[in-house]
């Protein structure tokens, strides 16, 4: 009678073990979700931020090359007052060189968005992929679970045969 009493409690220690094993991946699953979510949010806002820096781009390419136009116009035409037209095409110039530092700033800018955003994303599936295997792995607490099919679901797939004798009753 004791050994009866005995399985009944291995069997129940046994059943509690594998519900705490459950909900354990079931929590990490919830986290790896979260933070898949955290890292597509995250994807979105550099994203527009990257789209909007290229936005800025093509508008002050746009500017340098009008300025460039404006510049050949103004030394093309002749005009009697030299001087006026030598402060504007000096400011021009400036302006022009103004817009491409700033255009140099905006393209370090893209690359180190660029840069960060692919850092991130190789840290991200990295986490994933570590967090899959972890999941999808065959645990040794599997040899004691019936053969049901959401616990073998749950538990994965062995690489060895598994005995007949060797069943949970």
């Amino acid at each position: 009678m004791k050994i009866y009493w005995i399985l009944i409690v291995v069997c129940i220690l046994l059943s509690m073990a594998l519900s705490v094993f459950i909900q354990v991946q079931q929590q990490l699953i919830i986290t790896m979700n979260n933070k898949n979510e955290k890292f597509t949010m995250t994807f979105k806002k550099l994203n527009k931020q990257l789209s909007n820096l290229d936005k800025v781009k093509v508008e002050l390419v746009r500017l340098t090359v009008f300025a460039q136009e404006e510049t050949k116009d103004l030394e093309a035409q002749p005009v009697p007052d030299v001087d006026k037209q030598k402060q504007e095409i000096d400011a021009c110039r400036a302006e022009k060189k103004t817009k491409a530092d700033e255009l140099a700033s905006i393209k370090q800018k893209h690359a180190e968005i660029a840069a960060n955003l692919k850092s991130e994303s190789d840290a991200w599936e990295q986490e994933i992929q570590s967090l899959k295997s972890h999941i999808s792995g065959y645990r040794p607490i599997c040899d004691h679970v019936k053969n049901v099919p959401l616990a073998v679901k749950l538990c994965g797939t062995k690489n060895k045969p598994v005995d007949k004798g060797e069943k949970a009753s």
